[in-house]
């Protein structure tokens, strides 16, 4: 009965009601849109920072100081033996070294073999069977990554493989798989070292200064620059994230133990990440309740002015006896409708538009000022939670925002309210 009184009464101000539904269909679409946008920031800002600082990072204490001069002065030595140590830890998935340094790239111009063009870059060198090499063939271009991390197994000297993003490709004179470049760097003795690389891959990895980048086999640089058993950084990644604390704990112990000078650093110690990711998610979860707030605003007015309108069907409803809960249970039915229509409008929509944020992604400014390298272009993640909770936030708006108009109109006296106004 009262789901058709409930109904009966939506059809009296149709155009009122189309209006509440479609706001409560804004609201639903936008949560599930802004949802997806949540969750896609949140997995790619943790896929991008983890496998640039790892979960726990050990460094020399003067790299810190020096890390931007991209220096291999200061570097962590005998890594084999702290990496068997580092993997006995429970928790701990991956040890990874890596070494970052600055390197001067000569490119030969074409119809002009004495001439070249040089080019600042920063090197990129890691582990064959680490995740990097991993990201480099999903982010592959041209080439092969398989090419890149084999290692010599006697036979004929080969030329070294390096691989390059797309945007160094371009300042390299649209560079292509196959072309040979020479790489010079610095030495620990500071004499300058010279060796030909065949470019074996072009990535995208979906940022600018990522793809301004050469990536290059960690024992290749070991064996150019005489730096055997080192890295500038050890990653550590870890099992479960939360358990980052306990962990680094049991790093500084076999870190004194070994007589080991080297810091480590949890994720959530860089202050400069912790305040760029809560400055990202404040922004996004403002505009996340500003939606709600206005879709509440716009229920509850048209409740108020429909229970206003109401006022003496209230008082006669209330003197044939009806109790103030069956008054109640009345206009929220009411309310729940309107949402459950609005529910119907706004799915599709909100559908269409995570749709887009997982396909096409959407490009985001101000990446450059992150502590860590961004993408500029990021990728909503839908999963069944949006539709749940877009859902689920649209009938609790419609019944809580529906509340507080209904109980005042519904606790006048049928006297008063039958009285003519």
């Amino acid at each position: 009965m009262f789901i058709k009184l409930a109904w009966r009464n939506l059809l009296r101000n149709q155009r009122r009601s189309v209006l509440t539904a479609v706001a409560i269909g804004a609201a639903v679409s936008f949560v599930m849109v802004t949802l997806t946008f949540l969750d896609g920031m949140a997995s790619t800002f943790e896929e991008e920072l983890l496998s640039q600082i790892g979960h726990i990072q050990i460094i020399h204490p003067q790299y810190v100081r020096m890390s931007r001069l991209l220096s291999i002065e200061h570097i962590v030595e005998e890594v084999s033996l702290l990496k068997k140590s580092l993997e006995q830890i429970d928790g701990v998935s991956e040890v990874r070294p890596t070494l970052t340094f600055g390197a001067t790239i000569d490119v030969p111009v074409e119809n002009d073999l004495e001439e070249l063009n040089q080019h600042a870059v920063i090197v990129h060198s890691f582990p064959a069977e680490s995740g990097v090499s991993n990201k480099l063939k999903q982010s592959l271009v041209s080439g092969a990554v398989s090419d890149l991390i084999t290692k010599e197994k006697g036979g004929p000297k080969r030329l070294r493989k390096m691989a390059i993003g797309t945007e160094a490709a371009k300042h390299f004179g649209e560079c292509k798989i196959g072309q040979r470049l020479t790489l010079i760097a610095q030495a620990r003795s500071r004499a300058l070292i010279a060796a030909d690389f065949e470019v074996a891959a072009i990535v995208d990895l979906q940022a600018k200064s990522l793809n301004s980048h050469v990536y290059v086999p960690l024992h290749e640089i070991r064996n150019l620059l005489a730096l055997n058993d080192s890295a500038t950084s050890v990653l550590l990644f870890l099992e479960n994230p939360n358990e980052s604390a306990t962990i680094k704990g049991k790093v500084d112990e076999l870190l004194a133990s070994l007589a080991r000078k080297y810091e480590a650093f949890a994720w959530y110690e860089n202050g400069g990440v912790v305040t760029y990711v809560k400055a990202n998610y404040l922004v996004a979860a403002s505009i996340f309740f500003i939606i709600l707030i206005v879709a509440a605003i716009v229920v509850s007015n048209t409740m108020a002015m429909t229970v206003l309108e109401r006022t003496n069907e209230i008082g006669l409803l209330a003197a044939l006896g009806f109790q103030r809960k069956d008054l109640l249970t009345l206009f929220l039915m009411e309310a729940l409708l309107i949402a459950f229509c609005g529910c119907l409008l706004g799915l599709p929509l909100g559908g269409a538009g995570s749709y887009i944020l997982v396909k096409e992604g959407v490009h985001l400014s101000g990446t450059h000022d992150a502590p860590f390298v961004a993408r500029e272009k990021m990728y909503g993640r839908f999963g069944p939670h949006c539709v749940g909770w877009a859902v689920g936030l649209g009938f609790a708006v419609a019944a809580l925002a529906t509340f507080v108009p209904v109980v005042r109109g519904t606790s006048m006296r049928p006297s008063d309210a039958l009285r003519p106004r």
